[in-house]
């Protein structure tokens, strides 16, 4: 009814200002109310016409699928700036500054414990994505240790 269709007004305009659906969860308000489509839609309940309207503004039924992206988009963003650096510097930040080196050291981190467990991280992400990860890391010799 009315209530659903100020809701979608609303996430509409939010998906305008920050071109994406994925709102923060709040235990109210429109955090909620796209939890409660989620819910419905997973359990068969939602309507199809307003699944089809919500897939159209680019609603995510899969938050996760959203936050794998994000973290996907934010670790290239991550890595070129790191190229970048060692390109102008001739060498890599003190693993310790802040945050480029600190994210070239949890990078080091992550790539020994996932030769050593073939785990990485809490992530949902492939292993071609990982392995892709540490070839574009090997590419610019920010993995010392690796071996081919």
């Amino acid at each position: 009814g009315m209530i659903w269709y100020k809701n979608y007004l609303e996430l509409a305009k939010f998906q305008r200002k920050e071109g994406h659906c994925n709102v923060p969860q709040a235990p109210n308000g429109l955090g909620k109310w796209i939890n409660n489509q989620r819910n419905s839609y997973k359990s068969g309940k939602l309507q199809e016409i307003r699944e089809v309207v919500l897939e159209k503004l680019g609603l995510e039924w899969d938050a996760r699928a959203f936050k794998a992206e994000q973290d996907r988009e934010l670790w290239q963003k991550n890595f070129k700036k790191l190229a970048a650096f060692q390109k102008r510097e001739g060498r890599f930040p003190p693993l310790r500054s802040k945050p480029l080196g600190k994210w070239l050291h949890h990078q080091r981190t992550d790539f020994k414990k996932w030769c050593n467990t073939g785990q990485y991280k809490g992530e949902t992400v492939s292993d071609e994505v990982v392995e892709r990860r540490f070839e574009q890391l090997k590419s610019i010799d920010a993995l010392p240790f690796a071996q081919d």
